[in-house]
């Protein structure tokens, strides 16, 4: 819902009425369909459902971050043309969040790759992947206030469209 209603948001804040970045509301449906994936297949046992859970979780993460890209670039796009006032830095704020969660991504890898002591590299996996999400909520926490601050409302009746 969060990307539907950002594409809805984000074609009312554009003066021109330009259509939200392209694949943003599918890309946004593909990552809620991957959470429920996972979340189905949570505490289950077996080689089959670990592998589910996996593979949901990566997809979640990975459609969720494209969204985020796509969002914050466009906000970026439209308070650098001044067509909307964005409080506080809010765009910036969105664009280092999402090169925080590259940076971590990147540590992870390379802690993969060049650390041989397992325990480490799991230790590691986990304290990288916690903060990643935590910046993803800091992500959807500033991506409200903007809706709120714009005063983005969505009607009784209004459809949202992919």
């Amino acid at each position: 819902m969060t990307w539907l209603l950002c594409a809805q948001w984000l074609r009312s804040i554009d003066p021109v009425g330009a259509d939200p970045p392209k694949g943003l509301a599918v890309l946004g449906v593909l990552a809620g369909m991957f959470f429920v994936l996972y979340g189905a297949f949570l505490g289950s046992e077996g080689d089959v459902y670990q592998w589910l859970r996996r593979y949901g979780i990566n997809f979640y993460f990975g459609f969720t971050y494209l969204c985020m890209l796509l969002s914050s670039a466009r906000i970026f796009r439209l308070s650098q043309g001044g067509w909307v006032r964005v409080p506080w830095h809010a765009d910036r704020t969105l664009g280092v969040l999402c090169m925080l969660v590259l940076a971590f991504g990147v540590i992870n890898l390379l802690v993969k790759y060049f650390v041989d002591d397992e325990q480490f590299v799991d230790h590691m996996e986990n304290v990288l992947e916690w903060q990643a999400s935590a910046i993803f909520t800091l992500f959807f926490v500033t991506l409200a206030w903007l809706w709120y601050r714009t005063r983005f409302r969505l009607r009784a009746g209004e459809r949202l469209s992919l």
